[in-house]
């Protein structure tokens, strides 16, 4: 079997409501571009009791490239989604939240990786967001100066070339920041040894959907996004 270009990968617990808008979102993008052999989406389910499992369950059934793992119990927001990128087969991987894939997203991205084969990180723009201003390529310094809480939010695309080697290396550190996405994706353009590694693109792949109560109350990092965590992270990559 062929392994995926790309893997979009989604950590969740008890917001079916949500994953459902999510996946109304991408699934389409999928097969109105007939991507099925070429992108598998992994839901990783924190130990959900709210109908999740059940949703599931019949939609992966249902379509393939959709591969959804449950744990039995709620193993924590950042080992969850470190499970996810223990279970990616792609070359490259996005990370969602339970949020919006803008229209076009996926022929994007699959144009701009066929047009850079060699760029081991790519940033795109989320919904409404003015800092990314051209298209360009950039160094591993300029993306943690300028855009480092940017890079947890969603908007990018990484290749995995780097990804098993890293976990297994780095694996206690990573679990232990509350931004282990950020981490992972960091770690590989780093490990890529490029001048410039990082390819800022202005087109829109990332939407907030409408917050309410749920949102707030399930959002880990209004607790543990602490300054110093991130700043680690920070130093790691940096050659200073």
């Amino acid at each position: 079997m062929t392994a995926p270009v790309l893997s979009i990968l989604i950590p969740t617990f008890n917001r079916v409501k949500y994953l459902k808008i999510m996946l109304d979102s991408v699934i389409p993008q999928v097969e109105q571009n007939s991507l099925q052999d070429k992108v598998e989406i992994i839901i990783s389910d924190n130990g959900s009791d709210d109908g999740t499992k059940e949703f599931m369950t019949s939609l992966s059934t249902e379509k393939p490239y959709i591969r959804y793992s449950r744990n039995e119990k709620n193993i924590g927001v950042v080992k969850n989604i470190l499970k996810l990128f223990e279970l990616t087969n792609g070359k490259y991987w996005m990370f969602y939240g339970d949020d919006i894939v803008c229209e076009g997203t996926l022929q994007k991205v699959f144009a701009e990786i066929s047009e850079n084969p060699e760029i081991p990180l790519f940033i795109f723009a989320q919904k409404g967001y003015k800092g990314i201003t051209t298209n360009k390529a950039i160094t591993l310094h300029h993306a943690v100066r300028d855009f480092f809480y940017y890079m947890g939010n969603m908007c990018t695309v990484t290749k995995t070339e780097f990804l098993k080697e890293n976990l297994e290396k780095y694996y206690d550190k990573i679990a232990t920041t509350c931004w282990p996405q950020t981490h992972v994706l960091l770690l590989e353009a780093y490990a890529a040894k490029m001048d410039r590694p990082v390819m800022l693109n202005t087109f829109e792949v990332y939407d907030f959907q409408i917050p309410d109560d749920n949102n707030v109350k399930g959002s880990f990092y209004f607790y543990e996004a602490g300054f110093f965590s991130l700043m680690r992270l920070a130093y790691m990559v940096s050659d200073q």
